[in-house]
């Protein structure tokens, strides 16, 4: 789909959609906002033909951004073998000024097994919840490349694995700036020491942010008692 679209009110719902591509539900070509209602995408996957890319299970944004500020946004059993096993995007970022984005038991062979942005995510308000999701390469909830920027509002990781790196998120290039909010990450894991998850730099609160049970004590954020590991 060229162009962006916007929702105010009312249901969008995808179910048990399929592309051969990218964008098992809908592919972007522009920005995706939300400002209410409800958006659904349960089922839904990308599937490779022959040497075509894949990604976004439920959402693939080609380019453009992700802008949520209200309503609530969500995904559910979504898969591809690719990157963004709910919500891919590609170029932009993604924004959450409010509402509820929540993503459960999604799944990427890539990167990414909720969600993958290849840009920044920045949180103002609203929740962010990622339960249950799996990636093979990095990032079983989140895998974002740029800045993970939160200013309010909370991100929930709970359950997720990565058979690589960051079974709950993955910062690759970025860092985390924490100014505001919640930070929780529980019961996340992944195949090499970075259960919770995996970043090069950066600073959290630490009345602000959550880890636990990340199956190996001190290794659950490549963090060790607060000190990057």
């Amino acid at each position: 789909m060229a162009g962006h679209l916007k929702q105010f009110e009312g249901l969008f719902k995808f179910e048990e959609c399929v592309s051969e591509r990218v964008g098992g539900g809908l592919i972007l070509n522009g920005t995706l906002t939300q400002l209410g209602g409800t958006f659904t995408f349960k089922k839904c996957k990308s599937v490779r033909k022959k040497e075509l890319p894949s990604g976004g299970g439920g959402v693939w944004i080609e380019s453009g951004e992700m802008s949520q500020q209200g309503g609530t946004m969500t995904f559910s059993l979504c898969s591809t073998p690719g990157h963004g096993g709910g919500l891919g995007v590609q170029a932009g970022s993604i924004k959450q000024e409010g509402g509820l984005l929540q993503l459960h038991t999604c799944q990427a062979s890539k990167l990414g097994g909720g969600i993958y942005a290849k840009g920044n995510i920045i949180q103002t308000n609203g929740t962010l919840k990622v339960t249950s999701c799996v990636s093979s390469w990095g990032g079983g909830g989140v895998w974002v490349a740029g800045e993970l920027t939160q200013h309010g509002g909370s991100i929930l990781l709970m359950k997720c694995n990565s058979s690589g790196y960051g079974g709950g998120l993955a910062v690759r290039s970025g860092r985390i700036q924490q100014l505001g909010g919640l930070l929780e990450v529980s019961a996340c894991n992944s195949r090499d020491a970075s259960g919770g998850g995996n970043l090069l730099g950066g600073q959290l609160d630490p009345d602000r942010w959550h880890f636990e049970d990340q199956r190996l004590p001190c290794f659950g954020w490549r963090w060790c008692m607060g000190t990057i590991w």
